[in-house]
């Protein structure tokens, strides 16, 4: 009996670490721009980042100015950290396990989670309904906001302030000292949050609001970024990924690109079939004229 015991601890402990790895979160450096600085766990110095570069958890990430960072989290969510903003990757703490289970939209997904610690500036955040991970949690000093799948924007720009505003989806928002005061922000509304307030009720985003954040409506997550996954050449990064994935720019799986290519190469050569036909002189009407010519000749002799 004691044998089989220590057989089944054995077998625990050697599977347990396999459980933990396919539990554990995928941060990926997809676009850097301008002067981001990077601060990995149990280290003093700042580091610069480069795309494909894998990021731990405890991870603190630095913007400045006129610069910005955008990370890929388990391929199915995507965060762009604007300038002057300083972000870290956090699990989920005792007090943030504990404002989920009081709060009904959010209960159900239990003790999993993301968690992106803001502490200022502003971020754009784009995460897929099927995201592995929810809920998907943006704490700041002033407020927090809890996501199921969505598009919107976090701004700590002015100072004892958090603004939060909805394009897509939905938001549960709050101030961190008064979490049973929640609001739910719908897509094409917004809230704000003062120091020691509750946040304000919803209102409809005007056109001065989505005029200053209309860069969230370039980001994007493609549908292929799993199903076309390959080795991007000349990548820091040494896992499989999409090639060419661009958070801004749309673009097609490299089966698509390839069959656009033989089309554009046929079209081309088609192109330039027409030409030289337009440009080649006709000698079936060059012989023509000659004859014509000669028997003109032959009359006037």
């Amino acid at each position: 009996m004691k044998k089989l015991i220590n057989i089944l601890l054995i077998i625990i402990f050697i599977t347990l670490p396999k459980t933990i790895k396919a539990k554990t979160i995928e941060y990926l450096v997809v676009k850097t721009k301008g002067s981001v600085l990077i601060l990995p766990p149990k280290s003093k110095n700042w580091i610069v980042p480069h795309k494909w570069m894998e990021l731990k958890l405890k991870t603190k990430i630095k913007t400045l100015n006129n610069s910005y960072i955008d990370i890929l989290i388990n391929r199915k969510a995507l965060v762009r950290i604007k300038d002057n903003s300083e972000i870290s990757i956090i699990s989920i703490t005792k007090k943030i396990e504990k404002l989920i289970k009081q709060n009904t939209y959010l209960k159900k997904n239990k003790k999993t989670g993301t968690v992106i610690k803001m502490f200022k500036g502003k971020a754009f955040f784009v995460i897929d309904p099927q995201y592995p991970q929810l809920p998907f949690i943006v704490e700041t000093p002033i407020g927090i906001a809890g996501v199921a799948g969505t598009k919107f924007i976090v701004d700590l720009s002015k100072k004892g302030e958090c603004f939060v505003a909805v394009w897509r989806g939905a938001v549960v928002f709050y101030n961190i000292n008064f979490p049973k005061h929640f609001v739910l922000i719908e897509a094409g509304k917004y809230s704000l949050i003062k120091k020691k307030r509750i946040p304000h009720k919803p209102k409809p985003l005007n056109n001065i609001i989505k005029q200053r954040y209309k860069e969230i409506e370039k980001l994007h997550l493609t549908h292929f970024i799993i199903d076309t996954i390959k080795e991007e050449p000349g990548s820091k990064y040494k896992g499989n990924f999409t090639r060419g994935y661009s958070p801004t720019i749309i673009t097609t799986p490299a089966t698509n690109i390839n069959n656009d290519m033989t089309k554009m190469i046929d079209m081309q050569n088609n192109n330039m079939d027409k030409k030289d036909m337009q440009t080649k002189p006709d000698m079936t009407n060059q012989t023509e004229n000659k004859s014509l010519m000669n028997k003109q000749k032959d009359s006037c002799r």
